[in-house]
C-alpha cells in the first residue's frame, strides 16, 4: 500500500508483493483446508515424496524467523532415502510445527549458542524417520507434549501439537518427544511408513 500510494508508485515491488500474498494465501488455506480434512477424516491427499525436500521447503519458510532469533540450522539429512507417499501439506503442518517449537523453546537462552539440529534418516527397511532437536530448556513431561491441550507456552492453546500427532497418525506413522541423554534441550521425532507395494 505504501508502494502505491507513493507520489510515483513502485509498480516492480508492489507486484512481488501482491504475488508474495496470493502465494501465502493459498497455503494458508491448503492448511486449513487439510486439516479439515483431517478431522472430517477424509483420506489425505498422496503424493510421491522425498522427505528431505519437505524439510528444505520448511527451513526456506522459516529462514527469516531463524535469523531474527539468532538461531542456527544444523542439518543432518541422509543421501537417498526411499520414497514415501503421503500428503505434502500436512506433513509441511507437522515439520513447521516442530521447527517453531524448537525455535520457540530457544527464546530465553543465552549460555549457550541458539541451534536447531534437523535429522533425516532410515530407520529401518520399512520406515523413515524425522527428528528435530533444539537446545532449550528441555521438558518436564515430554510423554504429554502431544496431548491435546497441554502446552509448555505461556500464550499457547496447546493444540498445533496434538494436530500434529493427529497427522501422523493419520499417515499410519508415530510420533514422540524425548529429552537428549546428553546435552539441553528436546527432541521430536516421527517414522513413516515406506511405500507399500500398492503405492509403487
Amino acid at each position: 500500500m505504501q508502494w502505491l500510494s507513493a507520489e510515483s508508485p513502485h509498480i516492480p515491488n508492489t507486484r512481488v508483493a501482491a504475488e508474495r500474498v496470493i502465494r501465502d494465501g493459498k497455503g494458508a488455506g491448503d492448511i486449513v483446508g487439510r486439516v479439515r480434512a483431517l478431522f472430517k477424516r477424509i483420506a489425505p491427499e498422496k503424493t510421491i515424496l522425498d522427505i528431505n525436500k519437505v524439510f528444505e521447503e520448511i527451513m526456506k519458510l522459516l529462514c527469516s524467523k531463524c535469523i531474527s532469533k539468532g538461531v542456527i540450522i544444523e542439518t543432518h539429512l541422509t543421501d537417498s532415502l526411499p520414497l514415501i507417499v503421503r500428503d505434502r501439506v500436512q506433513l509441511q503442518q507437522v515439520l513447521f510445527n516442530l521447527f517453531t517449537n524448537g525455535i520457540d523453546a530457544m527464546n530465553s537462552i543465552t549460555e549457550h549458542p541458539k541451534k536447531l539440529s534437523v535429522r533425516s534418516a532410515q530407520q529401518d527397511i520399512h520406515t523413515v524417520l524425522a527428528e528435530v532437536r533444539d537446545y532449550g530448556n528441555g521438558l518436564a513431561e515430554p510423554e504429554r507434549v502431544f496431548e491435546a491441550f497441554f502446552t509448555t507456552k505461556e500464550k499457547g492453546m496447546g493444540m498445533g501439537s496434538s494436530i500434529c500427532s493427529s497427522i501422523v497418525e493419520a499417515h499410519k506413522g508415530n510420533l514422540w518427544a524425548a529429552v537428549p541423554a546428553l546435552g539441553p534441550g528436546a527432541t521430536s521425532s516421527f517414522t513413516l511408513p515406506l511405500r507399500s507395494g500398492s503405492e509403487q
